[in-house]
C-alpha cells in the first residue's frame, strides 16, 4: 500500500499550466477568495523567495504547495494607502506593487485553467462583473490579465 497523504491531488491537474500562467487564489484575506491571474514559478526558481527564507529544492518542497506570482493584485495596494492618505480615491487599487510572491495549496478550489487566449476588454468586463469587487478595482483586474495573456504569448513563442 502506498501513502494516502496527498491522494487527494496526485491526479489533479490544470489544462494549460505548461505555459505558466493560470488563475489562483491569494492566501490574502484582502483579496476575498477571488481567482486572479498568476504566473506559475518553475521549480528551479525556487531557491530563495522574496521573503528571505529558503524556498527548498524539489526534495525538500511540499508536494502539495505550488509558488505562484500574481499579476498586477488589487489587494496589496490597501497597506499603501494607509501609510499615505493623499492619494486620489481612484487610485485606491493601483497603489500597490506590480506582483505578490504567494505559496498556494494545490487543489480545485485555488488553482484553475485560465480562460483566455487573446483579450478584448468586452470579455473581461464580463468576468469581472460576477466577481463582487469594487469598480475602481477594475483597471488593475484589466492590467493583470494584459500581464498574463502577454507572458503566456511569451512562453508559447519562445519556451
Amino acid at each position: 500500500l502506498g501513502s494516502t497523504r496527498f491522494a487527494a491531488t496526485a491526479n489533479f491537474t490544470v489544462e494549460g499550466i505548461e505555459s505558466g500562467i493560470v488563475l489562483a487564489t491569494p492566501t490574502s484575506r484582502a483579496a476575498q477568495n477571488v481567482f486572479w491571474p498568476a504566473r506559475v514559478r518553475h521549480v528551479s526558481e525556487n531557491h530563495d523567495l522574496p521573503s528571505g527564507k529558503p524556498g527548498g529544492n524539489k526534495r525538500t518542497m511540499s508536494k502539495n504547495q505550488v509558488h505562484v506570482i500574481f499579476l498586477a493584485p488589487f489587494w496589496n495596494s490597501q497597506d499603501s494607502t494607509k501609510k499615505s492618505k493623499s492619494s486620489g480615491a481612484s487610485d485606491l487599487y493601483s497603489m500597490g506593487p506590480l506582483f505578490e510572491f504567494d505559496t498556494i495549496d494545490v487543489s480545485e478550489y485555488t488553482i484553475s485553467k485560465y480562460p483566455f487566449e487573446s483579450l478584448s476588454t468586452a470579455q473581461v468586463e464580463s468576468s469581472f462583473r460576477f466577481l463582487g469587487l469594487p469598480k475602481g478595482a477594475f483597471p488593475r483586474f484589466l492590467d493583470a490579465h494584459r500581464l498574463a495573456v502577454a507572458f503566456r504569448l511569451y512562453s508559447r513563442k519562445h519556451i
